[in-house]
């Protein structure tokens, strides 16, 4: 598999590569052909298998005055005022070094998505390959329940433009210093993330810029349903559990360093989270490379501290020496450690982090899905209790005023009164 370069050399413009060789044919049929496949590019993370029943036949000739042609056009064609047509602007969410994010509507299906839009135009740039990268990626690995969700791609005015999932949690990054997360939560974060990651490594894939920054939160759409919920009996009952009941749904999101493992090309990441034998130029266990990431993930979300970019506690971090956290239970420290641990070899894989001797789902959570769905029942019960004396009562009364013996249907008297 590996890197297939893009129509032109995406990273050598003076390339004469093109995409598919092209058959002999009439000057118009050449011409039309030519600029067509001038506009694509190779997924470099297609696997072989796929690639070949995607490839137009083969060709025995071709004139070198359309391979020239070809070369002038450029990479990525245009789609102007998309983002103006088809989306409202909501506000801007994010914003970094490179481009910004915007919280925009579709004007058409009204759903609200999260569109990240390059400040520089793209082509020829220094980022090209990461935004390009993060697209190919997200192409190949489609949807997934701990991966933010790619819709589509375009160019405007040659400014790439990206559209998401909108994560209406914002990253783990702003939640972390807004709140103190125990050690319940961090399970959770360390599941879901490492359901992320098994999934991007099964298509031999890496990820290889994890951090608190690039993990995102999705609000549970159930917790936000029982916010707005207007029967006020069954409010008082979630009432005191409802800062704890809005769980969260944490995705990996910026694949713009993710690498092939068939054939990798490292784009090395934020150093804060890279692990040493990358930095070494060491490639031969980069699963471990993002376990790794993980790891000091978690230390840094724990103990609430930004980590160092150089200097002694950065060698110390990596050379095995991780601070004990108190705020944490033994396991879970002892955990991170060998998620840390300087060989790259004996760090546990996604498979064993998630197995039950090392995590379970948090009892905390269990526990509070129990009890809303106790107290849930017992309001359900009460209701029920109340809607069977109303139509007792209800009964006796039309008895006594027809002078009939034989009981009116209940059940139709009952659904009335509960849809009240």
């Amino acid at each position: 598999m590996g890197f297939r370069q893009p129509v032109g050399s995406c990273y050598t413009p003076d390339s004469t590569q093109i995409l598919y060789p092209l058959r002999r044919c009439s000057p118009r049929e050449n011409l039309h052909m030519t600029q067509d496949t001038a506009h694509l590019h190779v997924n470099p993370f297609i696997p072989d298998s796929l690639l070949a029943t995607t490839q137009p036949p083969k060709a025995e000739d071709v004139d070198d005055s359309m391979i020239e042609m070809c070369q002038k056009r450029k990479r990525l064609a245009l789609d102007p005022g998309r983002l103006q047509s088809d989306f409202v602007e909501v506000k801007m969410i994010g914003s970094g070094a490179f481009g910004v994010v915007l919280h925009c509507i579709n004007r058409l299906d009204g759903c609200a998505y999260a569109i990240k839009k390059s400040k520089v135009p793209v082509i020829g740039c220094a980022y090209e390959k990461s935004f390009l990268n993060e697209v190919w990626a997200h192409a190949v690995l489609g949807k997934h329940n701990n991966v933010v969700r790619y819709f589509s791609a375009w160019t405007e005015d040659y400014h790439l433009l990206i559209q998401y999932e909108l994560c209406d949690g914002g990253s783990l990054q702003a939640r972390a210093q807004t709140q103190c997360l125990g050690e319940s939560e961090l399970k959770i974060v360390l599941l879901h993330v490492i359901e992320g990651l098994r999934y991007i490594h099964s298509n031999n894939l890496v990820h290889m810029d994890l951090k608190p920054e690039n993990i995102f939160l999705s609000m549970n759409p159930n917790a936000r349903r029982l916010q707005i919920e207007e029967d006020e009996e069954l409010n008082s009952v979630y009432g005191g559990l409802r800062p704890l009941e809005n769980l969260v749904t944490y995705k990996i999101g910026d694949l713009g360093h993710v690498t092939s493992l068939v054939d990798p090309r490292v784009n090395e990441g934020d150093c804060r989270y890279l692990a040493k034998e990358i930095l070494n130029g060491n490639y031969s266990n980069l699963f471990s490379a993002d376990i790794f990431s993980l790891g000091i993930t978690l230390f840094e979300v724990a103990n609430r501290m930004p980590l160092p970019k150089n200097g002694q506690m950065w060698h110390s971090l990596r050379d095995g020496k991780v601070p004990y956290l108190s705020t944490l239970s033994k396991e879970f420290n002892d955990l991170m450690a060998q998620m840390m641990h300087p060989d790259p070899d004996l760090r546990p894989t996604s498979q064993s982090i998630i197995s039950p001797s090392i995590v379970i789902k948090c009892n905390q959570h269990i526990d509070l899905e129990l009890t809303m769905e106790k107290r849930k029942n017992e309001v359900l019960l009460n209701r029920l209790q109340k809607a069977k004396e109303q139509v007792k009562l209800f009964e006796e009364k039309e008895k006594n005023r027809m002078g009939q013996t034989e009981q009116l249907p209940a059940k139709s008297i009952f659904w009335k009164w509960f849809k009240k």
